[in-house]
């Protein structure tokens, strides 16, 4: 057997190491410990990304044995981010499973390694993964929430901002130490503590610190003792405690908790920004309408954001409310001020529609990116600061040299039936791959298309079609939604091009749904219903999108030909909420079935928000619960 590699006092710290491995977690870490890695091993692939920013980036290593799907889920939720910081993204892939390699390349992998293994090609796979980021500078201190024992000495080291939350020295001696830990929690330290004198010189020790989970993982290499504290309340375990009673938003607490794990992996070259919204004079609105009306809008403003921060970076993004009429959204690590500026425009005409174009309201929004020594308090100052001068620049974007130049791609976002859990449809959803500012949302291609609206729309449709066309097996069948804007239903050939453009690509009417917006709809509703009933009559069926975010009326549905209606994510989130919102839910979902409409719900997130939605009557479901937007190849794992 190999012998442990000596870490003398003073040497730099040996370079860490994010491992998710589903089935094989502590035998793979025992491996990479033993080469001089300090490794933090997960079996669950929840917030992966998140955990891989909070440790700073560097290598980070999937392996997919005996859970390839998953697997394969996880890289699509790490490798943009991986990339943005300049990290290695190593695949651990089953020789059987070879045939999937160049899927994995495509969603992102950077180095493979199949398995079985021998020793030397394990080594050469995570040498050459930790040369691909040695533009990042190692370690030469403890990071923030980082200890080290020495065995020798018997003292243990802290990170600062461990050390912080501890409320211990950055220096202490190992008994000292041991006297502060809780008499209930010997018994797991002494057990991790004999683990590190075995062979596998791993161990995991789970604390409480202050009603909190603490994991310690941990390594031995020689004398010394390397472990790193994560805390397990992430972004998305805090945004799902809906802290705040009026909007159900978490707030500026647990705001703080999120932004400082962002800042703790901060740097010039790492960097990350955060976004400030104010919807103005509340109080006149209040005056002049009542207390009611405010809240509606406060409450109307927290879902179109948190649909705003859904679409454009996921999960990994929390959006909170600082204080009576501001919020804050606080996107993954990693997203520029750049990025978010041009986005403003998208987000600026959602929360118009949130407040029901109501002229007494002033929209006003900054973004700022951390400086040097700022915590969340001063970032959050300096935001408010730009808000009383409404400085944020508007960024120009192409559109049309975006088109020529094939940036803007096509993804679905799989439905699901609530009865058999079966894939049954699919709702394809642009994505703009900006070569400066990254990928970008639907929201904002179409916001910035302005006179190119349709020609966006026709692209779109044209490609998502292509993508039709060449499916087989269990895709061969499901229905796809197409979103159509008010612009697309103003034109006086919209039933007529859109129908051509089926015929042209081979694809049944029936394998499609038209999606479009109240907004879309009322802006021209003669001629949208007239187009509408074209689409219908040759067996297109039309959803009526985002219901719940702009007029909510029901009772003019029936005089416009649709077949279904989207309740918005707000809805699905609303599901697990008060006595009240579920009452609102049923009626809704209860109307619409009285008029003859199916419900699909949208943005549903967790277990608990499905199965009250399944109760409620919904006949299909949507959500990153199950899957975000994926290519065509990637849905096809769903028919299986």
């Amino acid at each position: 057997m190999q012998a442990t590699p000596s870490v003398k006092q003073g040497d730099s710290i040996p370079r860490q190491l994010l491992l998710l491995s589903f089935l094989h977690r502590d035998s793979l870490s025992a491996e990479l410990v033993r080469m001089g890695w300090r490794v933090i091993g997960a079996r669950r692939a929840e917030d992966i990304a998140q955990r891989y920013m909070t440790m700073g980036g560097g290598v980070l290593m999937l392996d997919s044995r005996g859970a390839v799907f998953d697997a394969l889920k996880a890289v699509e939720a790490t490798a943009d981010v991986v990339r943005q910081v300049g990290g290695a993204l190593v695949l651990v892939l089953d020789r059987d499973d070879a045939e999937l390699g160049a899927s994995f390349a495509n969603a992102g992998v950077t180095h493979l390694l199949t398995a079985p293994w021998t020793e030397p090609e394990l080594r050469t796979a995570v040498i050459m993964a930790a040369r691909a980021t040695d533009h990042m500078t190692p370690l030469s201190t403890l990071s923030g929430n980082a200890w080290r024992a020495n065995l020798q000495s018997g003292r243990i080291e802290f990170g600062t901002e461990l050390a912080e939350r501890l409320g211990a020295p950055l220096d202490m001696d190992a008994r000292t130490a041991w006297k502060h830990l809780p008499r209930s929690q010997w018994r797991p330290a002494l057990r991790a503590a004999h683990r590190l004198q075995s062979d596998n010189q791993h161990a995991v020790f789970v604390q409480t610190i202050a009603g909190e989970t603490v994991v310690h993982h941990m390594s031995r290499h020689g004398d010394l003792i390397f472990g790193e504290a994560e805390w397990t309340a992430s972004p998305k375990q805090l945004a799902g405690r809906g802290k705040d009673a009026l909007t159900g938003l978490v707030d500026v607490n647990a705001a703080r908790v999120i932004a400082a794990s962002h800042l703790a992996a901060w740097s010039a070259n790492a960097t990350w920004s955060m976004l400030l919204v104010e919807i103005g004079n509340i109080a006149q609105v209040n005056d002049r309408d009542g207390r009611d009306r405010g809240d509606d809008y406060l409450r109307a403003s927290a879902r179109a954001l948190e649909r705003f921060a859904r679409q454009e970076f996921g999960l990994d993004a929390a959006v909170a409310r600082i204080d009576g009429s501001r919020f804050a959204v606080l996107p993954p690590f990693g997203v520029r001020e750049e990025r978010l500026n041009a986005e403003l425009p998208a987000l600026m005409h959602m929360l118009r529609e949130a407040v029901a174009g109501d002229d007494a309201i002033r929209l006003r929004l900054s973004v700022v990116e951390p400086r040097v020594g700022e915590d969340f308090s001063a970032i959050l100052r300096r935001a408010a600061r730009r808000l009383s001068r409404r400085m944020y620049p508007r960024v120009a974007l192409d559109v049309e040299r975006a088109l020529t130049d094939g940036e803007i791609g096509v993804l679905f976002q799989p439905q699901f039936d609530f009865a058999t859990d079966r894939l049954v449809g699919a709702e394809a959803l642009a994505r703009w791959n900006h070569p400066s500012l990254g990928s970008l949302g639907g929201a904002t291609l179409m916001t910035a298309a302005r006179e190119e609206t349709t020609a966006v729309s026709e692209y779109i449709w044209r490609r998502a079609l292509t993508d039709m066309r060449s499916w087989t097996g269990g895709l061969k069948d499901i229905r796809v939604g197409l979103n159509a804007t008010a612009a697309d239903l103003a034109r006086h050939d919209f039933a007529s091009f859109f129908l051509r453009l089926l015929q042209e690509n081979d694809i049944a009417p029936t394998r499609v749904t038209v999606e479009v917006t109240e907004g879309a709809i009322i802006a021209n509703i003669d001629a949208a219903a007239k187009a509408l009933a074209t689409l219908r009559a040759a067996g297109i069926c039309v959803a009526l999108d985002d219901f719940g975010t702009g007029y909510s009326g029901l009772s003019w549905l029936k005089s416009l030909p649709v077949d279904y209606i989207k309740i918005d994510s707000g809805f699905s989130q609303d599901a697990t909420g008060t006595d009240r919102d579920r009452t609102v839910i049923r009626a809704v979902i209860g109307l619409a079935q009285q008029l003859g409409l199916d419900v699909i719900a949208e943005g549903i997130e967790r277990d608990e928000q499905r199965a009250e939605l399944a109760t409620m009557g919904c006949k299909s479901w949507q959500g990153f619960l199950r899957s975000g937007a994926v290519t065509s190849e990637k849905l096809a794992y769903f028919a299986i």
